[in-house]
């Protein structure tokens, strides 16, 4: 079995990935370090320690990164742990920034401080921490990256949609100051939309740059969809390692190889292909794997140059060729 997490990366030399648009005017009104936020995390920052420059990341289940480098929680979720004394930093008249894509069912955007975000179909709920008070925020469009601002304090909570003042409510009501405020932000939980940037941090200190960002155009494009739905004979597999051989990762990839139908090899331009896919997340084997030669699975696939992030992970490949395309598995993994 070959371990490919320290080689791999030459596979991805020629695949960039572009978020095009207004990047510079999105990020332009950031301080360089953004340390008076309690949580600062930027989908556009490719450098792990940048990455996690004032919290730690924990993925859950099926949680994992998309192709953009974006919060994708699948069925799971992420833990972002602050320090004991982040929350100190806040205050009481504090502001959450995120760009998100609304996902096409319900579920938990985000929980923290006492403050619940879900989707229930085309429209987000903001609640809290026990849900007995509540506003809903009707969403414009599913289909497109939302630029959202909560504006929190102990007598009203502001909400803002691309800039736009949307939602006022009284809060002098609502549970916002519980004895178990935990310094977490999780992200996820049955959700499957994705999360490209989060802020948070005391108002004061964000609000103005916050509304300059959302209101000159940002825009984070994506490059064209590439997802391909193949069918194809499992030739080769590569068997899934013990969860012990991938420590300290959490997360691995394996290699099948497969022999498409002929309908396919001319759009693919080739007869056999390597696919990618997730052995385990979350130090739990995923299911359903193909795993039987000789049989026709059904592959939802990408070019694997299409998503750089999983360069990071382990990869196992027992495979006998090298010469395959490669392509990467973008269906949804469920874990065992």
């Amino acid at each position: 079995m070959y371990n490919l997490s320290l080689g791999f990366i030459f596979l991805f030399i020629a695949g960039t990935v572009v978020l095009r648009g207004d990047e510079s005017n999105f990020q332009t009104n950031h301080s360089a370090s953004e340390i008076d936020n309690v949580l600062f995390w930027d989908c556009r920052n490719r450098n792990i320690k940048k990455e996690k420059r004032n919290a730690n990341i924990q993925f859950f289940g099926a949680s994992r990164y998309g192709k953009y480098y974006e919060l994708d929680p699948g069925n799971g979720y992420f833990n972002f742990n602050l320090e004991d004394n982040q929350l100190k930093k806040l205050g009481e008249n504090w502001l959450i920034e995120l760009v998100i894509l609304p996902a096409q069912k319900n579920g938990n955007i985000f929980s923290f401080n006492n403050i619940n975000l879900i989707q229930k179909e085309k429209d987000f709920v903001l609640s809290d921490w026990n849900s007995k008070n509540s506003t809903i925020i009707k969403i414009e469009a599913l289909s497109k990256p939302l630029h959202l601002l909560i504006n929190v304090s102990n007598s009203w909570i502001k909400l803002f949609q691309n800039g736009k003042l949307t939602n006022q409510v009284d809060s002098s009501a609502w549970n916002l100051n519980s004895n178990s405020q935990i310094a977490k932000v999780v992200v996820g939980g049955g959700w499957y939309g994705k999360i490209y940037y989060i802020s948070i941090g005391p108002s004061a200190e964000k609000i103005g740059s916050a509304l300059k960002r959302a209101k000159r155009k940002w825009q984070f494009d994506t490059l064209p969809d590439k997802k391909l739905k193949l069918i194809g004979k499992l030739i080769e597999v590569t068997k899934v390692p013990k969860i012990k051989q991938i420590s300290p990762y959490q997360r691995a990839i394996i290699y099948n190889h497969y022999e498409l139908e002929e309908r396919f090899q001319k759009i693919i331009g080739t007869r056999n292909i390597a696919v990618a896919h997730w052995g385990i997340l979350d130090n739990k084997y995923v299911a359903d794997l193909p795993n039987e030669a000789g049989l026709n699975y059904q592959l939802m696939v990408e070019p694997i140059l299409d998503n750089p992030q999983i360069k990071r992970e382990r990869h196992f490949n027992d495979l006998s060729r090298f010469d395959l395309k490669l392509f990467y598995d973008v269906s949804l993994p469920k874990v065992k």
